[in-house]
């Protein structure tokens, strides 16, 4: 019996330090295996910040091109150079990396791993916007890539914004004068302009031509004074962008985009109803309400709010809010003033609208030398 029990001990001592041997020997095999050089990483996704970034056979500015990479193309880095290099203003690393089905060498300052992927984003957007030869076109390609890769809706934003100052930039005439050229200015006086923003009723082909043209590249065709405008029109860059964009932007463009679709005023005369008016002065002043402190609510109470409350209590040259003849409040604007007090009685416009309906009332709605005065002390106040 005691020759069994010592039979086992030695077995379970021998299978101990084997099972201590191989750990050791894996250990080994570990430690023999070759280190990883400098020159290689782990995979990681990154993205491409310029638009046909080359995709080279090596690290060398010099070498063959394999490929034109769009900007936002999504890659994996394989491999990177084991020092930086200075070409121009940029000094980075060359990274080797796998595009689709190609493989190649890329310069590292055009491209962004999701850990700097915003840092990198921005730096880019302000490099592309700080060129002279940036057109409308390239911008939205640039920001529409950057959106989709970048969850920012700050970075969007400030590219939209930069966006419609390029437009603003861009409009030289250019498009006023195609549409001389296409047909006989004769011809254009022909069609209302809500007729020439709508290729469907133009009869003339070259006219259709031209208009297709300028809405598909985001303008809106207006005419005043006997001329041809062309202006940016705010709904081509929210279609674009605006599941990527703020709220606040969002809806100050769109609030802009009534104000392009149908105009206030033409050749010194109110286009739309009182009640169109009022309505407008009401939704400006929300916006401002709603996002104070803004770029945006500055904006809107300099070019609308104001404007817009100075024509419904004083009128328009062309639009008048009294009768010529009788110098009596007209019995549109007296209701639309009606309607205003009670449709918005909280607002900062109805203090307004009531004070000055409170004089009128008082002299029969007459214009006479009290109101005259009123009025005077309105517009210098």
């Amino acid at each position: 019996m005691k020759k069994i029990i010592y039979l086992a001990l030695i077995i379970m001592l021998s299978a101990g330090c084997m099972a201590k041997e191989g750990n050791e020997n894996e250990k080994q095999k570990e430690s023999n295996k070759p280190a990883v050089t400098e020159g290689e990483q782990q995979s990681e996704k990154a993205y491409i910040l310029a638009d046909k970034l080359s995709l080279r056979e090596s690290s060398d500015p010099a070498s063959d091109v394999i490929a034109a990479l769009d900007i936002g193309t999504e890659v994996e880095i394989m491999e990177k150079s084991d020092s930086k290099q200075r070409i121009g203003e940029d000094e980075a690393y060359w990274y080797k990396i796998k595009a689709g089905d190609k493989t190649g060498w890329c310069y590292g300052a055009f491209l962004a791993g999701e850990a700097d992927l915003e840092e990198k984003a921005k730096k880019s957007m302000e490099r592309y916007f700080a060129s002279d030869e940036l057109t409308v076109q390239q911008a939205i390609k640039m920001l529409t890539a950057f959106a989709k890769i970048v969850e920012d809706t700050a970075l969007v934003d400030e590219g939209v914004k930069a966006i419609r100052v390029l437009q603003q930039e861009e409009l030289t005439g250019e498009y006023s004068k195609m549409l001389g050229e296409a047909v006989d200015i004769s011809v254009i006086w022909q069609y209302n302009e809500k007729e020439l923003n709508d290729v469907e009723k133009l009869k003339e082909e070259p006219l259709k031509e031209v208009v297709s043209l300028i809405h598909k590249n985001g303008y809106h065709i207006y005419s005043s004074e006997g001329e041809i405008y062309t202006v940016p029109d705010p709904q081509y860059l929210l279609e674009k962008f605006e599941a990527y964009m703020s709220e606040q932007l969002k809806e100050f463009m769109a609030l802009e985009a009534v104000e392009i679709k149908q105009r206030l005023s033409s050749d010194g005369g109110l286009v739309v109803s009182w009640d169109e008016l009022s309505d407008r002065i009401a939704n400006w002043e929300s916006y401002m309400g709603k996002y104070p402190d803004t770029e945006e609510a500055q904006k809107a109470e300099e070019h609308y709010y104001l404007r817009y409350l100075s024509f419904y209590i004083h009128g328009i040259d062309n639009t008048p809010a009294f009768d010529i003849n009788t110098l009596e409040l007209k019995d549109e604007v007296k209701a639309s003033y009606e309607r205003y007090m009670e449709k918005h009685p909280d607002s900062k416009a109805c203090e307004a609208v009531k004070a000055y309906y409170d004089i009128l009332e008082k002299n029969k709605f007459m214009l006479n030398d009290e109101v005259t005065e009123y009025l005077t002390q309105l517009l210098m106040s």
